[in-house]
């Protein structure tokens, strides 16, 4: 891989909990914390977690710009992931996936 990033072993699913906030027909839910098999050159292991963890701020996580969700509307399928990825020297950013099925 490039970019100073190498994998060790398969990639996990992230792992997540559903919490019972249902705003705005999206569904929300928290990434805690959690290790990945990628590792970044010297700094170790990579790790993720939602917006709201790395923030200690969980507003972060119950709002459609910064949070994970799932959407609950029938015209609109999908799950969007907010996360922030870091190392142990401190943070390599952060960004949005978002996933739809296929039709």
């Amino acid at each position: 891989m490039g970019n100073g990033l190498s994998q060790q072993g398969f990639a996990p699913n992230i792992f997540f909990c559903l919490v019972k906030s249902v705003q705005h027909e999206l569904q929300y839910f928290r990434v805690e914390p959690q290790t990945t098999p990628f590792t970044y050159g010297d700094y170790g292991t990579i790790s993720v977690r939602d917006l709201g963890y790395w923030q200690d701020d969980d507003s972060y996580a119950f709002d459609p710009d910064y949070g994970c969700f799932i959407y609950t509307n029938a015209n609109k399928n999908g799950v969007v992931l907010a996360l922030q990825y870091f190392v142990s020297a401190g943070s390599l950013g952060y960004g949005w996936d978002e996933f739809e099925p296929e039709e």
